[in-house]
């Protein structure tokens, strides 16, 4: 009997399972989610789903709407350095193809300001306007999310992701700047020719 790999839908832990498991209930190690272990034969490399901004000249079934969003501002940090650890091997072998930047400093800017007070003293105010992420965090977070909607979308059947769009915001509050990402799609079966 050979085994195969599949994803936790909660938490996308990876897990092994052999092909006489097949139907059978199980458990997260890592979240504790109920699981049906799925068919060995539906089992695909989420990796390879094909995902396109446009749509596809060949005939095919709608099997719903993707959507994941990440980001720096507030409880959404944690997650966002969690799947930066889930992703660590695909991320380290775009960086190496140069399809991800190198590690670099925060963004940031520093605000400088010359006054004089009531009394006719000179004072100097500088201050420093950070990020809670790397510059290159950005193009992190748009791997991840097409990472996540893959992931997604194998939970459906899909093989292709069609119409994906890719929203990032950044947000100053408190000196800090932060960004927010989404990104969706229609997930779709791609049908035989007839």
């Amino acid at each position: 009997m050979g085994g195969f790999r599949y994803y936790c839908p909660q938490c996308t832990t990876l897990m092994t399972a052999d092909q006489s498991e097949s139907g059978m209930i199980t458990y997260c190690p890592n979240c504790s989610a109920e699981i049906t272990v799925p068919d060995s034969a539906a089992v695909s490399r989420p990796d390879r789903i094909l995902v396109t901004s446009g749509d596809i000249k060949k005939p095919y079934e709608i099997l719903g709407v993707v959507f994941f969003s990440l980001g720096t501002r507030g409880g959404m940090a944690s997650e966002f350095n969690r799947l930066k650890e889930v992703y660590f091997l695909r991320l380290s072998e775009m960086k190496q193809k140069g399809q991800v930047s190198s590690a670099s400093n925060g963004v940031g800017q520093t605000i400088g300001g010359l006054g004089v007070d009531g009394d006719g003293d000179v004072g100097l105010s500088i201050n420093y306007s950070g990020a809670s992420f790397r510059s290159n965090d950005i193009e992190t977070a748009f791997h991840i999310l097409v990472g996540e909607l893959q992931l997604r979308s194998s939970f459906l059947g899909a093989n292709a992701i069609v119409g994906f769009r890719h929203n990032l915001e950044l947000d100053s509050n408190a000196n800090v700047i932060n960004f927010f990402a989404n990104g969706y799609g229609t997930a779709v079966k791609l049908l035989p020719d007839s």
